[in-house]
């Protein structure tokens, strides 16, 4: 096949415009817009909605396919399969009426779709993009978001969706795996690839589940969240009555905020402003806490900057209520009735044109009548941190509450249960309005939100049912499905039975019992932030799973994986691997570990076993406690033993939050963690 690199120069150049509607009689999926990649090689459902009995045509790449559409107007039709291909235009028509639907600049090719929490959806802007900043634009690799329309309580038919070309516009808020998995496949497979992002931080597996499946797993739980979830309204008016008492009575009524006119409040002229750092406590001298505080700091804007694109500022009110001027237009404003007694992080739309080239002055007004103000260290505009130093000008100083006070504050009712936990919502409204669309497979980064809950034996059964679940709707049985098993995080422990997330990365294996499931080891990519820096390396691993399952690549896909343990008459330990590569491998040892590479913070590597060759085995004695052992290469086999432990009953790997382990391949990946059970 050879792809005409003229047209695809061509057509890097067009901006990838919306439909060119003639009518609204007909309405295509949600996917089916300007710049869409379509799934090589299989056949290409097409569906959408018009008036009930209208005739449809849809024409590609030389092919046209009819269908009518039913009493409730849906219709649905399968395109042929094809081989790649760019630069093509899908017609879509009613054969009775003169309406019709141009989709341009659609590609053929792979298209994966990319799902689960924050570190899937983290942007390539939030990482190191330096290698990729100033690549030319690439019309092969396109990536779409999916935004669902109807209600999350039950699964939406429709969805919107739009396709971003890679350029230098557009790559750097493109998801950081997506596009390192992406940008592997098109360079090595030589063809489009397309990336269906549908990520949601901070969720669970639950909501990225069918209701009625995790019904049949979680019965109980799966109810009360939503008894809880639709219990809060009514909860949350009665408290906030009593709170609206409670603040009258304690003289700590906002009353400027009720009293002037929304957007017009400003700090007295007439009052001096004191410096302060996000990085101190305010000054008991200036502020006790509680009350109405000013803060504003001037920022310079290159221009151009945002002259014709919107931008966000970001903030945690940490149980205040901020208000955010820019020049003094009020952008955003956070309220007891909106936030009741909880801090949250506020994401502040600033329109295009506000910030202006040259000096703006940003201000909040900060209204805190119940915990003492905290200063954020957090504040930014777009991916800007800014800096320590800001003016602070107290408006009213309430004081704290007497202890009378703070025993008659109404308590908060049990906050309502969010997206992220609740069964079935981002399934209804991101999965099932594209279940059916071709593609060749999905990638999975999620767990993150339930292991911080402990619920290995939950999700041993949801993630395979939710999997599954998933594959049937597609009609594709064997549909490839390649997750990350969760990267080291948290701190580092001496005690080798700490062990942390360890279970639960044990409980993401329950997946790979399905077939053409895959798990890429992150192990060694993780840091104290649970959102690691390095998502080159994610997006990599999961392309060699893809290489070596799907595109018949002879690629290794996998670090070494403990096949076998047998236990010596000595008390020694011989641990046979598989998936060795060219062998396996003591990786050098850092001299400091990350705390977080963003931020440049690092801390002393310490070894638990230095005198051995590799570091994170541990063994477990008779009486129960586990030791540090010292461990080395043998051929394909680890020897294990320790001293402490002369006839070991277990045997750990790497069976920690954060481990030391060093153990590899050849192809540098890391050995998978693991635990087993000793025969004697």
């Amino acid at each position: 096949m050879c792809l005409n690199w003229n047209t695809l120069i061509a057509t890097a150049a067009m901006c990838l415009t919306t439909l060119n509607l003639a009518s609204a009689a007909i309405e295509p999926m949600g996917l089916i817009t300007d710049g869409a990649i379509l799934q090589r090689q299989q056949p290409i459902p097409v569906w959408g909605w018009a008036d009930p009995g209208e005739a449809i045509t849809v024409t590609l790449n030389g092919h046209s396919v009819k269908a009518v559409s039913d009493s409730t107007g849906k219709w649905t039709l399968q395109l042929p399969a094809m081989e790649a291909a760019m630069d093509l235009t899908m017609e879509i028509s009613g054969e009775g009426a003169t309406e019709s639907i141009t989709v341009k600049n659609v590609a053929i090719g792979e298209v994966w779709l990319a799902s689960g929490q924050s570190n899937m959806e983290w942007l390539l802007k939030w990482v190191d993009m330096s290698d990729v900043a100033d690549a030319p634009a690439n019309p092969m690799i396109r990536e779409a978001r999916v935004s669902g329309i109807g209600s999350f309580r039950e699964p939406n038919e429709k969805s919107r969706g739009s396709w971003k070309m890679d350029t230098p516009d557009h790559r750097p808020n493109f998801s950081a795996v997506g596009y390192r998995f992406a940008s592997k496949l098109q360079h090595e497979l030589g063809v489009p690839v397309g990336i269906i992002k549908a990520a949601v931080g901070g969720t669970a597996v639950e909501p990225w589940t069918p209701r009625e499946v995790v019904d049949a797993i979680r019965p109980i739980w799966s109810r009360e969240y939503w008894a809880a979830y639709d219990a809060y309204p009514a909860q949350k008016k009665q408290y906030l009555a009593a709170v609206d008492a409670w603040l009258l009575e304690n003289q700590r009524v906002d009353t400027r905020e009720q009293s002037e006119p929304k957007g017009s409040l400003k700090p007295a002229d007439d009052l001096a402003w004191t410096t302060v750092l996000t990085s101190q406590a305010l000054p008991e001298s200036l502020y006790s806490g509680y009350g109405v505080i000013w803060l504003r700091k001037t920022i310079e804007v290159p221009a151009g900057r945002f002259d014709d694109k919107a931008t966000y500022f970001r903030t945690y009110t940490k149980d205040s209520y901020s208000d955010l001027y820019v020049n003094g237009q009020l952008i955003y404003d956070t309220t007891f009735e909106s936030y009741p007694g909880q801090g949250t992080w506020v994401t502040a739309r600033i329109n295009p044109g506000v910030l202006q080239a040259g000096s703006n002055e940003i201000a909040l007004r900060v209204y805190s009548p119940f915990v003492p103000f905290q200063m954020d260290r957090a504040y930014s505009i777009d991916d800007v941190k800014m800096d320590a130093s800001w003016e602070a000008q107290v408006e009213v100083d309430y004081g704290a509450p007497s202890e009378a006070a703070l025993a008659s504050m109404p308590q908060m009712p049990k906050s309502q249960v969010g997206y992220g936990r609740l069964p079935a919502v981002h399934f209804n409204r991101f999965i099932a309005p594209i279940a059916g669309y071709a593609m060749r497979g999905v990638i999975w980064y999620q767990g993150e939100t339930n292991a911080q809950q402990h619920e290995e034996a939950e999700y041993a059964q949801v993630f395979p049912a939710m999997i599954q679940s998933w594959r049937t709707l597609w009609g594709q049985p064997d549909m490839p499905f390649y997750y990350c098993q969760l990267a080291a995080y948290g701190s580092k422990s001496p005690d080798p039975a700490a062990v942390g997330w360890a279970p639960f990365r044990r409980a993401q294996e329950a997946a790979l019992e399905l077939p053409n499931t895959g798990q890429a080891v992150l192990i060694d990519v993780g840091e104290s932030d649970i959102h690691p820096y390095d998502k080159l390396s994610v997006g990599d691993r999961l392309a060699r799973l893809a290489f070596a399952n799907d595109y018949n690549l002879d690629v290794v896909d996998s670090g070494p994986v403990m096949e076998s343990v047998t236990l010596d008459e000595q008390g020694g330990v011989t641990v046979s691997f598989r998936s060795l590569a060219g062998g396996l491998v003591a990786q050098a040892l850092p001299e400091r570990y990350a705390v977080s590479h963003k931020k440049a913070q690092y801390r002393p590597f310490v070894r638990y076993a230095p005198d051995s060759e590799l570091e994170g085995f541990a063994l477990q004695d008779a009486a129960g406690k586990w030791h540090w052992a010292e461990a080395s290469i043998h051929g394909d086999t680890v020897k294990v033993h320790s001293a402490s432990a002369p006839q070991p009953v277990a045997i750990r790997y790497n069976w920690q939050s954060y481990p030391n382990g060093n153990l590899a391949n050849s192809e540098g990946l890391p050995a998978t963690p693991f635990e087993s059970v000793l025969s004697h």
